[in-house]
């Protein structure tokens, strides 16, 4: 009676000790299950297609820029004018003294001469320099927005969902000065600095930018 009763003890301990298990199994089944049946319902964003524009090519290539920079040099033509006149009295009056006696009444006066022209010059150079800048920054305000406008007809019939400006060019990783190579600070931080680090030459889109601006200035005049 005892070995009988081990024997049918036997397989009900073997099914106690396997139950666990196949419930852990049934249980990951399910979870595989469940997991892949979401997956195939998941649904995945379309790729984002992102082009490029190098806005300093797309500046130095403008016909209305160029146009803008002749028209400021004749405007400030009167300045340079008078820059001029003051730079060959400058020199002029350097080589006079040369030939006077230091500390004569003749001397003294060109020094004084010299002085008032290097001065002029000075102030002249600056005035210069402001009216530039001031200028150039209208016109490149000016510049962007409309080129702002001719990327966004190019993004809505090519289909774009992102521009972006190509800084590649903006932060030169090796170049040097007279004192050698940059820091490591100064490497790094143009190294952070960038947003773009690769892309294909597909999706530079600047010459059509360029296109699209010049024959909308050359139609508007």
């Amino acid at each position: 009676m005892k070995s009988t009763s081990s024997s049918i003890d036997t397989p009900r301990r073997s099914m106690r000790i396997a139950l666990p298990w196949l419930a852990v199994a049934l249980a990951a089944g399910m979870w595989f299950m469940t997991r892949e049946s979401n997956a195939s319902r998941r649904t995945f964003a379309p790729p984002t297609s992102v082009a490029l524009v190098n806005i300093s090519v797309l500046f130095e290539s403008l016909d209305e820029a160029e146009a803008s920079e002749k028209a400021l040099d004749a405007k400030l033509e009167r300045w340079v004018t008078e820059q001029a006149k003051a730079a060959d009295a400058y020199r002029a009056a350097e080589e006079e003294v040369k030939l006077q006696t230091p500390w004569s009444v003749e001397w003294i006066e060109t020094q004084r001469r010299i002085a008032e022209y290097g001065g002029k010059l000075q102030s002249l150079d600056t005035v210069l320099k402001s009216l530039k800048s001031r200028d150039r920054g209208a016109m490149y305000r000016r510049m962007y927005a409309k080129a702002c406008v001719e990327i966004e007809k190019i993004a809505a019939a090519e289909g774009y969902d992102i521009i972006m400006l190509d800084d590649r060019t903006y932060y030169e990783l090796d170049n040097e000065d007279r004192w050698g190579t940059r820091t490591a600070a100064e490497t790094f931080l143009a190294i952070t600095s960038r947003q773009i680090i690769y892309a294909k030459n597909s999706v530079d889109i600047t010459q059509r930018v360029i296109t699209a601006m010049n024959n909308a200035f050359h139609a508007g005049n």
